[in-house]
């Protein structure tokens, strides 16, 4: 008889067992979700940052020549990327200030490692930044 009871009793304790595993399953479901919201929401409020940093860089510079300047030595150094440079060309390429260095061929096939290794995390992170772009309200942030 005390055999039945102790199989009973382990009966329940697997069930027991088994409804805590899933329920355990269950939480780290929900916070996976919002981890990911939180990860959404932080991508947001920097992708605003820097559209409302770069418009005032980019008007700053507008109005001071030396602060263009500055930007174009900062620009031509910094952004190696022939897409990226294409993007920004007016602001690396003045008249007045000696054309833009070539990129090497050094930079270009690191450039094509890097990009290889990242093209579908920046090609969507580019999808990302064109379907944000239009709908940036400089003037207020985010709503999160």
């Amino acid at each position: 008889m005390t055999e039945k009871i102790n199989l009973s009793k382990e009966e329940r304790a697997k069930n027991h067992e088994e409804r805590l595993k899933k329920r355990r399953d269950e939480i780290d479901a929900q916070l996976k979700k919002i981890e990911a919201v939180a990860n959404e929401k932080a991508k947001k409020i920097a992708l605003n940052r820097s559209f409302i940093v770069g418009e005032a860089v980019i008007d700053h510079a507008t109005n001071d020549k030396e602060f263009a300047e500055m930007l174009r030595d900062i620009l031509k150094e910094s952004v190696t990327k022939k897409r990226d440079r294409d993007a920004i060309a007016d602001l690396i390429n003045d008249s007045s200030i000696d054309k833009e260095q070539p990129i090497t061929q050094e930079q270009s096939s690191s450039e094509k490692e890097s990009s290889s290794s990242t093209s579908d995390v920046s090609d969507s992170s580019q999808d990302e930044e064109n379907s944000t772009s239009k709908s940036v309200d400089t003037e207020a942030p985010i709503e999160t």
